[in-house]
């Protein structure tokens, strides 16, 4: 591997069955390497990018799900880079006197790390006026003016279709043209870029819908035009690496750890302005979901209240594991901000936040705004209604989800490179690429 430049492309959502599709992408690695990739447990968008960037896994960097409680603020807490509590390769290469130069666009927790150019749309506190974009976020950029220097040219990021119901492909374009811009003025030797849309459609349609083929279609597209570009962006031809993070799982049933356990007088809740809201202080036991993955916090943390709680899921239709003391050791995901015990979803069930019944949820759906931190990542933002604005209440359009544990051939993902011999085995874990990519600038880093 003999080139100054290495561009990484990371795909929530890209599995084998979608890269079987993608004729384009195929031809592009076609003299060059592929392998299998497993995510490792969660397989969780945060979890695994942090694994591939630091070649840890939870239990010593801390990104332990998309999100979780914080017992010390007692609140609901998102993965940023600032939690990671180890180096990320950004991290390292910065630092180094003659060392390569970074661009990270788009990471889940990118937002403050040491690259020399950074691009996010993640919410920035407290944001300044050169922040401010129009839409529904505050736009992060490394330097500050990097965003108006974009815009000018490309226009503003199409905010509403980077997440949710009207995620397509037209956000990864602005992604892939403002990392054109930037390579042709910087040209950054090692470029991190994730394309997200391809999850949004998975997670809507399921993975074997029609609709999810034609994003897998406009994907393979779209990263035609990357490498083109880049390619005359660049004074040589950069080295191209594709990973898929994750697949996407086909789902039929949804599971409600928060309603069991407020059932069982576990989860206790308050009224304020006309909204049940989770209290999260005098409760015993509540949930913070992750799509496939739970996190289950006890308030008195002891062996009779954890295993009380365990019990309780044990032989919920929908639960394949209830992980408790030595068996999130051995999953290598136990860490302070991690659950008290983990509940893993079966491959084709999801676990909904939703703690409330649902003459609540339809009574709420009438307020024009609830005030209440959601306990878990929801999947059903997806389908916001156009006209009213709000979250349907019928879990069952979700088709598809995540994070549950790779059990088959199925579940895994891929890794697709232009680079000759560059795999030295077949199947890469996700915690692999960060040695991989430091072997390709020969950077002697310790471990």
């Amino acid at each position: 591997m003999r080139s100054e430049y290495l561009i990484v492309v990371s795909i929530p959502g890209l599995g084998g069955r979608e890269f079987a599709r993608m004729k384009r992408l195929q031809q592009i690695t076609s003299s060059g390497s592929m392998a299998t990739l497993t995510p490792s447990f969660p397989s969780l968008r945060s979890c695994v990018q942090t694994n591939m960037m630091t070649g840890k896994l939870p239990e010593s960097h801390g990104i332990v799900g998309d999100l979780w409680f914080s017992r010390e603020t007692q609140r609901i807490e998102k993965a940023t880079s600032d939690q990671v509590e180890t180096y990320q390769l950004w991290d390292m290469l910065i630092h180094l006197p003659t060392g390569p130069t970074s661009a990270v666009w788009f990471a889940q927790s990118a937002a403050d790390c040491d690259a020399d150019w950074i691009a996010s749309a993640t919410p920035v506190s407290p944001p300044s006026e050169t922040d401010k974009m129009p839409g529904k976020c505050w736009f992060y950029t490394r330097p500050r003016t990097l965003y108006q220097e974009i815009s000018k040219v490309i226009g503003d990021f199409p905010v509403e279709h980077y997440a949710g119901k009207d995620a397509n492909v037209q956000s990864s374009a602005w992604i892939v043209e403002s990392l054109v811009l930037t390579a042709r003025r910087y040209r950054p030797n090692f470029v991190y870029v994730t394309l997200p849309h391809l999850q949004f459609s998975g997670v809507r349609f399921g993975p074997n819908a029609l609709f999810h083929t034609q994003a897998v279609e406009e994907l393979d597209r779209l990263l035609a035009r990357l490498v083109r570009e880049l390619n005359e962006a660049y004074d040589a031809e950069p080295v191209y690496l594709f990973m898929g993070e994750y697949a996407i799982n086909d789902v039929q049933k949804v599971v409600y750890p928060n309603r069991v356990l407020r059932e069982q007088k576990l989860l206790q809740t308050t009224t304020r302005d006309g909204c049940v809201e989770i209290n999260y202080r005098t409760s015993p036991a509540f949930a913070v979901t992750n799509h496939q993955v739970a996190h289950l916090y006890t308030q008195s943390q002891t062996p009779e209240a954890i295993d009380r709680a365990a019990t309780l899921f044990r032989n919920i239709e929908g639960v394949s594991q209830v992980l408790v003391g030595e068996e999130l050791a051995s999953c290598q995901i136990s860490h302070a901000r991690c659950g008290d015990l983990v509940l893993v979803a079966e491959t084709d069930a999801w676990f909904s936040h939703e703690y409330r019944t649902e003459e609540e949820q339809t009574a709420e759906l009438a307020l024009p705004e609830s005030p209440q931190q959601k306990p878990g990542s929801d999947p059903l933002e997806y389908f916001v209604d156009a006209a009213t604005g709000r979250t349907p209440t019928d879990a069952s359009v979700v088709h598809g989800s995540f994070g549950a544990p790779v059990l088959d051939a199925s579940t895994r993902t891929i890794l697709a490179t232009t680079c000759t011999d560059a795999f030295s085995k077949t199947d890469y874990l996700d915690t692999d690429i960060f040695d991989w990519i430091l072997h390709f600038f020969e950077t002697p880093f310790p471990q």
